[in-house]
């Protein structure tokens, strides 16, 4: 088992080899076919878990990180890569793909407003969208609404180049699924943040009621911050009593971190979502990393 976590996200490496690698000694090729793959792709890079079905238990992760000097991202470049170097990829069978992507391109419809058929509509009538570009619904059932989310219609036919009839989800869901399962056993109003790259997700409850969720472009930690306290402030909330949890590329030596601690008092760092088990190997990874993969296991059907 090869572990490393130490500055991963802050210090991206351009090899070809994944920057993580956790397996699992149990798992033969044999008992691989009962797994599913989970894939999520974000700006970061690409995430990729072995979960046994039987046992809902994780037992393999890679993490290939994307080249940090390139302006702009070519998921057919980096998703090509993936496949010819990825162990997991390369050595395992698998019964079903689940892919998570990453898309600045989304929005929430409620349940009552939602009609089949008119998801362009809905994504065109609150944001500028790209002609080659792929919409996609998938429904929230705990909050009541769909995704609505548009993805380049190059990554998705790599995805299908690569993976045998892919489901395909936004991290909006993924994350929502997770939120949901802390939401409806408190009642209290609560802050979710997950960090990647320069980029935040951020997510408000309360009780089983969905208060916002939105995403947000950040060019450094201050701008973190201020996207923080103007949510505070929006919403009436009280930062020195709410109580926020902390997901993604953050870790409590981070400057972000110290930064959040002047303001917060009440941060905490997100678990790992259940009811999913996890492998010995993944202890020695910090629980609140790549939180939009392993919620992944709350959004199959």
């Amino acid at each position: 088992m090869n572990i490393t976590t130490e500055n991963i996200f802050r210090s991206r490496s351009t090899n070809d080899s994944a920057s993580i690698f956790i397996l699992d000694e149990s798992l033969e090729t044999h008992a691989a076919g009962r797994c599913d793959l989970l894939v999520s792709v974000e700006p970061g890079g690409i995430q990729i878990a072995l979960k046994e079905r039987k046992d809902n238990l994780f037992l393999a992760l890679e993490f290939f990180p994307a080249d940090p000097k390139r302006v702009e991202l070519q998921w057919t470049e980096l998703l090509e890569r993936v496949s010819a170097k990825s162990k997991l990829l390369r050595t395992y069978e698998f019964s079903k793909v689940i892919v998570n992507v990453h898309s600045p391109v989304y929005t929430l419809v409620p349940d009552g407003l939602f009609k089949k058929g008119d998801e362009q509509g809905y994504l065109q009538f609150n944001l500028p969208t790209d002609q080659d570009m792929s919409v996609y619904a998938s429904p929230v059932p705990f909050f009541q609404l769909y995704s609505i989310f548009g993805i380049p219609t190059s990554l998705i036919t790599e995805l299908n180049h690569l993976f045998e009839d892919p489901e395909i989800v936004h991290h909006s869901k993924s994350l929502l699924e997770s939120t949901s399962m802390y939401a409806r056993n408190h009642d209290e109003r609560q802050l979710f943040l997950n960090i990647y790259g320069n980029s935040m997700d951020a997510i408000v409850t309360e009780g089983k009621k969905l208060i916002l969720m939105n995403s947000y472009s950040c060019n450094g930690i201050e701008d973190t911050l201020y996207y923080v306290l103007f949510l505070c402030e929006q919403l009436d909330m009280n930062p020195e009593e709410l109580q926020v949890k902390l997901a993604g590329e953050i870790e409590k030596e981070s400057a972000l971190y110290k930064l959040l601690f002047r303001y917060i008092r009440n941060l905490n760092f997100s678990l790992r979502p259940g009811p999913a088990e996890y492998s010995y190997g993944f202890q020695e990874l910090p629980a609140q990393f790549f939180h939009p993969l392993f919620s992944l296991s709350l959004c199959e059907s």
